[in-house]
């Protein structure tokens, strides 16, 4: 089953420009989500001296929430535009919610392996932390299909 995009144009070159604006959103989200996940805490280290330990737990708590909130946007913006025109904005939710839900597990847990991959040598720490992102991005894009199909499914049974 082929889809029409709702929103992407049948020109090549806004096509191209389409993509380049998804692989920059993405680039930004890989990168948000690295360092809420793995360097919010060496941040956190700095912020303990000058500011009140109830304030730094707050801070701390709140970046599950910021790393949610940032990917149910994107899941919800890529299908958005990329379903067809039949589906409302509602129908989206259930589909975004779990992608965005399980790509935050997901980045959870992938961080507790970036930590432990920085004990080892130079060499073996940073090719196991590249081959651990790439299987992030992996599983990120396989949750946001599944989200997808979830949309589809709940759609095609009304």
């Amino acid at each position: 089953i082929v889809f029409d995009g709702a929103f992407i144009p049948e020109s090549g070159m806004i096509r191209l420009i389409f993509s380049y604006v998804f692989s920059i959103v993405l680039f930004f989200a890989v990168y948000i989500s690295i360092f809420l996940m793995v360097l919010w805490d060496v941040v956190l280290d700095y912020l303990i001296a000058d500011v009140p330990v109830y304030l730094v737990d707050l801070v701390d708590d709140t970046r599950y929430g910021v790393l949610l909130t940032i990917f149910f946007c994107i899941c919800y913006l890529l299908q958005l535009l990329l379903l067809p025109r039949g589906f409302s904005w509602r129908s989206l939710m259930p589909g975004a919610l779990f992608s965005a839900i399980g790509m935050g597990i997901i980045t959870a847990y992938f961080s507790v392996f970036i930590r432990g991959s920085a004990k080892y040598s130079l060499v073996y720490g940073s090719l196991a932390s590249i081959v651990l992102m790439l299987m992030w991005i992996f599983m990120c894009g396989n949750l946001i299909l599944i989200g997808t199909l979830i949309n589809v499914v709940h759609q095609s049974a009304k």
